[in-house]
């Protein structure tokens, strides 16, 4: 069973990919993808240089912090990095997906629906906090206010979300209260194995 994980930023979606992987499933992070590409893959790194310039890539690596200032209120810089690393994250979440094996395989992709990628999946489950609650979590990842809201505008309205999801967490509160919700989300799909 083939599931896509999404949620806005902020909502806490790795948390809940790691309860998944604690309880059983196969997961995949495609932000960790993105991570691995920022930081070893020579030819991203290139490609990032001519789109954005030489600052792109400091200490050789990615600089994540300056990458954001380009493209977050910049539609057409977006799409332009996007075009760069997206396809090479969407080639290894696929092969992840389309591996043998039984079980629940769990993917994280924060722009699983703006991208129209749930036609990928068997279910789609929603990690969903409310606003101010998210505004929280990311002012203590040192995030200011304008970019936080960059990047909210970036993503899908959260009810919107909800209505295109499968499933549903909350994450409102506690740690052990989202766990409790994922493994009742996969009660939920192992029934339908």
């Amino acid at each position: 069973m083939k599931i896509g994980l999404t949620g806005g930023i902020g909502t806490g979606k790795s948390t809940a990919l790691g309860f998944f992987n604690k309880h059983g499933c196969c997961t995949l992070s495609t932000d960790q993808i993105v991570h691995e590409l920022y930081t070893k893959d020579q030819d991203v790194m290139a490609e990032l240089c001519d789109a954005f310039g030489s600052a792109a890539v400091a200490d050789g690596r990615v600089d994540r912090v300056y990458l954001a200032s380009r493209v977050f209120n910049d539609p057409e810089a977006r799409k332009q990095l996007e075009s760069i690393v997206h396809p090479r994250v969407r080639e290894r979440w696929m092969a992840f997906v389309q591996s043998e094996g039984n079980g629940i395989r769990v993917v994280e992709i924060p722009l699983l629906f703006e991208k129209k990628l749930e036609k990928h999946f068997d279910y789609t489950v929603m990690v969903y906090s409310e606003p101010s609650v998210r505004v929280q979590r990311l002012k203590k990842r040192n995030m200011d206010k304008r970019a936080i809201e960059a990047r909210m505008r970036t993503q899908l309205n959260q009810d919107q979300a909800v209505k295109l999801s499968n499933f549903v967490i909350h994450n409102n509160g506690s740690l052990d209260f989202l766990e409790k919700q994922v493994v009742h989300c996969m009660d939920l799909l192992k029934a339908k194995l």
